[in-house]
């Protein structure tokens, strides 16, 4: 329902004032409830993850999160939640921590380091 005003209101403020509104209401939403509720967290992230493109065209051009803003926001999710992760079993899960396992030794010897974690942020 706010998403559908938001927009609405874009009708009179302009689209990227409607598009800050609606990042920040998506980011506000997933950190409140990373501890209280995850499922309305998920509605966050599911928020940010709709309007991600735009919101790097149009509003993250600079500073120090500039393309890859809700990339940090999940990676921060997984760090928090570091020992429930470890703790998930299952194929999928093992072949994930291999590939970020092998991505991060390769990442480590690899010349072009910042270049190398832009590409790996994405």
């Amino acid at each position: 329902m706010a998403v559908l005003l938001i927009w609405i209101l874009a009708l009179g403020i302009g689209f990227e004032a409607a598009l800050v509104i609606q990042t920040m209401l998506g980011f506000a939403v997933a950190l409140l409830a990373l501890r209280s509720a995850p499922a309305v967290g998920l509605l966050g992230v599911g928020m940010l993850c709709t309007t991600d493109n735009l919101a790097r065209a149009f509003l993250l051009q600079g500073g120090w999160f500039r393309y890859h803003t809700l990339n940090y926001f999940l990676l921060l999710v997984v760090i928090v939640y570091l020992p429930l992760v470890l703790r998930l079993g299952g194929i999928q899960i093992r072949f994930y921590e291999l590939f970020l396992l092998l991505a991060s030794v390769q990442l480590l010897m690899s010349p072009a380091f910042m270049s190398g974690a832009s590409c790996l942020s994405r």
